[in-house]
C-alpha cells in the first residue's frame, strides 16, 4: 500500500550531512559523443527519455516534445517556498527522527514540479523534525514546465530551487509558454514548440532558480533523432535570468566529427539581450576586396543598446560603424553612423577619372563637367549618417525626425544601401502633427541630398520645403451644412543639379474654403460642394532674372472657384460561390466637376505633376498633384464598383472598379514652367472628349492566391496608356510565387525645371515596360531545401535591372542561405555594355549557438519576394 507524507515549509538547515546511498547505474547504450564517466546511450532510448514524438511533415522540426501538464491551464503557480509537498511511495521505512527510506517507486509533487525515482531517502532538520532534503536513487526524473532532468542519483532541497543530479540526460526549452494541448491515452500532454536544448552531463547543479552548472556536458538544439551538431564542453552554464549560456573548453561536432575547438563561447538561450561579441562578418566584394568585421553588442540598459562594428576592407582600409537604438516612454528611434578614413580605392578612382575624364571606360562620355568637378572636390574620408525618431506626446500631438547624409555621390555604389534607403535620393525631414476632432495642423522641414555620380543617369534635384505648414478645419454650421477650410504655406529651397542654371525659389500661400451639404440615407448619398482656391507666390529672385529667364512678372496669384457634386448608391445581395456565402455589392457613383479656366503659366512649378489616372483620381477635384496648378474642368465621371464580402466576417475577397470621365470642354491648363511654354508635359492629351477607361481588379477568393491589376485604355488607341498586373500564389509560407508586369505610356521631356534630363531618358526609355518575377519554392526530393529568386526586367532596354538567385535550407536546429545578386549600375558608353554591381550573400546558423555570414540576405529577400518571412534565423538582440 502507498503512504502519503505532507511536508511543510522549513527554513532551518539540517545539522548533519546525510550519507549517500549506493550508486545505481543506468543501463548501457551507444552514443555519438562519449562523455567521460557516462555509459553510452542509444538513439532510440534518448528519443524516449526526452519525450520526442516524430511526426514527419508536421512542422519544421518534424515533431514535438511531449510532457505532462503539471498545472491546470491559466493556474497561477505559487512560489516553491510556499508550496505544499506531497510524497507517495509503494513502501516505506519511517522514523520520527533521522532518515526515512522510501522504495517501490517514489513520486514527489510540488507546485510546478514533479520528482520520481525508484527509491529515496528523506532527511529531517534535527531541531524541527521537518523534511528539508531528499536523496533520490535510481531512474530519477525531475520535471518542471519546459525542463526535464533524468539521472541516476539526485540530492534535492525540497523548498528551494537547488540540488545536484548525476549521470544526466536533460532538456530545456527557450520559452515555457504552452503552445498547444495534445490528448493521448486519456492524459493531457503539452508540446513546447519553441527552441529546445538538450544533452548529457556527468553532473548538473542547480544553484538557484534558472541557474544551472553542468560538468562534462553536451549541448544541442537539434532533434534527438537527427543530431546535426553538438557541443562538448568541460563546463557549461545556462542562466535563464540573463538569457545566455557559457561553455568552457568546448569542441563543436558536426555529424559526430570534431570541427572546431572553442576555449570559451557565449550564446543565447532565449530572447534576452546581453553585452558581447556577435557573429563575425567576412567575405569579398568586387569594389572593396576582402573584408572582415567583428560586431560588438552593448546592452546599455533595458531601453538602450548599441552595436559597434569595426570592418577592414583589403582595398580601402578600416571602417567603423555604430548603431544606437533607444526606446523611451513616448518615443523610439535609432542613430546609425559609419566612417572610413582615407579610402585608398576611392582615391584611385577619383584620380583616374580626373586624368582621363572621357577616355575611362567606367565613365559615360555624356557626363557633365560639373559632375567631374564634384568628384574632384570629394574627400577620401567616407561617411554616412542616418537618424530616425518617432515621438507620440499624447493622442493629439506627435513628431518625428528622418535624417540621412552621405559624404559623396558614390557612397552607396561602394557600400550598398542601408535599411532600404534609396541609393540616389537621401531624405531629410522633421515634422509634427496635431489632430483633434475638428482641427488638424502639421509642420514639415524637408530637403533632399541628391547623388550625382558620373556613371549614373543625371537625376534632377527636387525642391525642399523649409518649412511647410498645413492646416485644415471643419465644422457643421446648421441645417445640415458643413464648412471647411484647408491651407498650406511652403518656403521652397533648392540644391542645384550639376549643369543647372539658376532656378526660381520662393514662398507659396494657398487657402481653400469650402461649404457642402451632404445627404445620406441607407443606400444613397449626395454631396454638393462649393470651393474657392486662393493662391499667391512671393518669389525670391530679383525681378530682372525672373522676367529674362522665366517670363514671370511680379508675384503671381490666382483665385479659382470650384463646384462639384458627388452622388452614389449601394445595392447588395447574398450570393453563393463555390459553396461559400458572400455579400455582393454594386456601387455606382457619378461625379460632376466644374472649374473655370484661369491662366497659370506665370506661376512656377515647385512640386506639381500629373499622375497616372486611377479611379480615385477621377473622383478628385484636381487632375494635378501639388498646389501649383488647378486644372480647369467641365466634366462628369461615371464610376462603378462591385465587391464580394465574406458573409461570416465581412472581409473583402473581391473588388472590381471601372471609371471614365466625359469632358464638355477641352482642358487648357498645362504643366508649363514658363509663360512661353508650348509643349505640354502632361501624360494625357488635353483635347479628347473622354478620358481613358480606367479599371482595377483585386481577387482574393482563394486564400492561396490573389490577383491585383489595373488598366488605363483610351478608346481608338491600339495600346493602353498604362497597365499593371500582379499574381501572388502562397498556399503556405514555404511555397511563394509572384509574377507581374507594368507598362506606362507617356512623353518624356528633354528638360524639367530648366534641367537637361535627356541623358536620363536614354537609360529609362520613353515607355517603361517592366516585368517582375520572384519566388520561394522547395527543392524536389530534398526536405527543407528551397530555391529563392527575383528578376526585374526592362523590356525596352532589354536588360535585367536587378536579379538574384540562391538556395535556402532551414531545419529545426540549423540553416544556411547563399544568394548571388546583381544590380544594374550603368551602361558603359565606350562599348555599350551593361555594368552591374555583384554581391554574394552567405549565411550559416546553428540555432541557439550562433551564426557566420558574409552579408545578411534577410532584407534583400523580404523586400523583393512578396510574402517572404524570415524564419531561418535567431532574432538579433531586441528590446524586451
Amino acid at each position: 500500500m502507498g503512504c502519503t507524507f505532507a511536508a511543510q515549509k522549513h527554513t532551518a538547515k539540517p545539522s548533519h550531512t546525510p550519507s549517500h546511498p549506493p550508486h545505481t547505474r543506468r543501463q548501457h547504450y551507444s552514443f555519438d559523443i562519449n562523455v567521460a564517466g557516462l555509459a553510452p546511450i542509444s538513439k532510440a532510448q534518448l528519443v524516449q527519455d526526452l519525450g520526442w514524438v516524430a511526426v514527419p511533415g508536421s512542422n519544421i522540426c518534424g515533431g514535438y516534445y511531449e510532457e505532462p501538464l503539471l498545472n491546470p491551464l491559466h493556474q497561477v503557480v505559487i512560489p516553491l517556498q510556499q508550496s505544499r509537498t506531497v510524497i507517495n511511495s509503494g513502501g516505506v521505512t519511517y522514523t520520527k527522527k533521522g532518515t526515512s527510506y522510501l522504495n517501490n517507486g517514489v513520486v514527489i509533487t510540488q507546485a510546478g514540479r514533479k520528482l520520481t525515482s525508484d527509491s529515496a531517502y528523506l532527511y529531517r532538520d534535527p531541531q524541527t523534525q521537518q523534511t528539508t532534503a531528499i536523496e533520490l536513487v535510481g531512474n530519477v526524473h525531475i520535471r518542471e514546465q519546459g525542463k526535464l532532468l533524468i539521472g541516476s542519483r539526485a540530492h534535492i532541497v525540497l523548498h528551494k530551487h537547488a540540488g545536484t543530479i548525476h549521470n544526466v540526460v536533460y532538456r530545456m526549452a527557450a520559452k515555457t509558454s504552452i503552445q498547444h494541448i495534445i490528448h493521448k491515452h486519456g492524459f493531457v500532454h503539452v508540446a513546447f514548440t519553441d527552441l529546445n536544448a538538450w544533452g548529457r552531463a556527468l553532473e548538473v547543479k542547480q544553484l538557484k532558480k534558472g541557474l544551472y552548472h553542468f560538468l562534462h556536458a553536451t549541448y544541442s538544439t537539434c532533434t534527438p533523432d537527427n543530431t546535426v551538431w553538438q557541443v562538448y564542453t568541460h563546463k557549461l552554464i545556462l542562466n535563464q535570468a540573463t538569457g545566455y549560456g557559457q561553455a568552457y573548453g568546448a569542441v563543436l561536432y558536426i555529424k559526430g566529427v570534431p570541427l572546431a575547438y572553442l576555449p570559451y563561447i557565449s550564446f543565447p538561450i532565449n530572447h534576452k539581450r546581453k553585452t558581447g561579441f556577435l557573429a563575425p562578418q567576412f567575405g569579398h566584394d568586387n569594389r572593396s576586396g576582402y573584408y572582415f568585421g567583428l560586431p560588438f553588442y552593448w546592452n546599455i540598459a533595458p531601453n538602450y543598446d548599441d552595436t559597434i562594428t569595426p570592418l577592414y576592407f583589403s582595398r580601402r582600409g578600416g571602417q567603423i560603424s555604430n548603431l544606437f537604438r533607444f526606446l523611451l516612454p513616448h518615443s523610439r528611434g535609432k542613430i546609425y553612423a559609419s566612417f572610413l578614413p582615407d579610402d585608398r580605392e576611392f582615391r584611385a578612382f577619383r584620380d583616374d577619372a580626373m586624368l582621363s575624364q572621357f577616355l575611362t571606360p567606367n565613365v559615360p562620355l555624356n557626363s557633365t563637367v560639373e559632375e567631374f568637378n564634384r568628384l574632384k572636390r570629394d574627400s577620401t574620408n567616407r561617411a554616412f549618417i542616418s537618424a530616425h525618431d518617432t515621438t507620440i506626446f499624447n493622442k493629439y500631438l506627435s513628431a518625428g525626425i528622418n535624417y540621412n547624409y552621405a559624404s559623396d555621390d558614390y557612397y552607396f555604389e561602394d557600400f550598398g544601401h542601408y535599411k532600404g534607403i534609396p541609393i540616389d535620393q537621401l531624405h531629410r525631414e522633421s515634422y509634427f502633427h496635431f489632430n483633434s476632432q475638428y482641427v488638424h495642423v502639421s509642420g514639415l522641414f524637408q530637403t533632399y541630398q541628391t547623388l550625382h555620380p558620373v556613371d549614373q543617369p543625371l537625376l534632377a534635384s527636387p525642391y525642399g520645403k523649409e518649412p511647410q505648414i498645413q492646416f485644415s478645419a471643419n465644422s457643421p454650421i446648421t441645417d445640415g451644412f458643413e464648412f471647411g477650410v484647408t491651407g498650406q504655406f511652403d518656403d521652397f529651397v533648392h540644391n542645384r543639379t550639376p549643369g543647372e542654371s539658376k532656378v526660381v525659389i520662393g514662398h507659396r500661400y494657398d487657402v481653400r474654403p469650402a461649404i457642402s451639404y451632404p445627404f445620406k440615407d441607407k443606400n444613397f448619398f449626395i454631396t454638393p460642394r462649393a470651393q474657392v482656391d486662393l493662391a499667391e507666390y512671393k518669389l525670391g529672385q530679383d525681378k530682372t532674372f525672373l522676367q529674362n529667364n522665366s517670363g514671370f512678372v511680379g508675384d503671381p496669384s490666382r483665385a479659382v472657384p470650384m463646384i462639384d457634386v458627388l452622388t452614389g448608391m449601394t445595392f447588395s445581395r447574398n450570393v453563393d460561390i463555390f459553396h461559400h456565402d458572400y455579400v455582393q455589392t454594386l456601387e455606382p457613383e457619378v461625379y460632376y466637376l466644374y472649374v473655370p479656366f484661369r491662366s497659370q503659366r506665370n506661376m512656377p512649378l515647385f512640386d506639381t505633376t500629373q499622375p497616372a489616372l486611377t479611379v480615385a483620381d477621377m473622383l478628385s477635384d484636381n487632375r494635378f498633384s501639388g498646389l501649383d496648378r488647378v486644372g480647369d474642368a467641365n466634366q462628369v465621371t461615371f464610376a462603378l464598383t462591385t465587391r464580394l464580402l465574406d458573409a461570416h466576417n465581412h472581409q473583402q475577397r473581391f473588388q472590381a472598379q471601372v471609371a471614365q470621365i466625359y469632358y464638355f470642354e477641352n482642358r487648357r491648363v498645362e504643366l508649363c514652367d514658363t509663360v512661353n511654354c508650348k509643349q505640354s508635359l502632361s501624360s494625357l492629351p488635353q483635347n479628347t472628349s473622354s478620358s481613358p477607361i480606367v479599371g482595377s481588379l483585386s481577387y482574393e477568393l482563394d486564400p492561396s492566391w490573389s490577383i491585383h491589376g489595373n488598366l488605363s485604355w483610351q478608346l481608338g488607341h491600339s495600346t493602353p496608356f498604362a497597365q499593371g498586373v500582379m499574381f501572388h500564389y502562397e498556399p503556405d509560407p514555404e511555397h511563394i510565387f509572384n509574377i507581374g508586369y507594368s507598362f506606362s505610356q507617356f512623353q518624356v521631356p528633354e528638360t524639367v525645371g530648366g534641367v537637361d534630363v535627356s541623358r536620363a531618358n536614354q537609360y529609362l526609355g520613353n515607355e517603361p515596360r517592366v516585368g517582375t518575377l520572384s519566388f520561394l519554392w522547395p527543392a524536389p526530393f530534398i526536405q527543407n531545401l528551397s530555391f529563392v529568386g527575383f528578376a526585374n526586367y526592362d523590356f525596352n532596354s532589354k536588360r535585367l535591372l536587378s536579379n538574384f538567385a540562391g538556395l535556402q535550407y532551414n531545419s529545426c536546429c540549423w540553416s544556411f542561405r547563399v544568394v548571388f545578386s546583381r544590380t544594374f549600375n550603368f551602361m558603359n558608353a565606350i562599348n555599350n555594355n551593361n555594368v552591374y554591381n555583384q554581391t554574394i550573400y552567405f549565411q550559416v546558423v546553428l540555432k541557439g549557438l550562433g551564426q557566420v555570414y558574409t552579408s545578411d540576405p534577410a532584407s534583400l529577400l523580404t523586400t523583393n519576394i512578396n510574402g517572404y518571412q524570415d524564419n531561418t534565423l535567431i532574432e538579433m538582440p531586441r528590446f524586451v
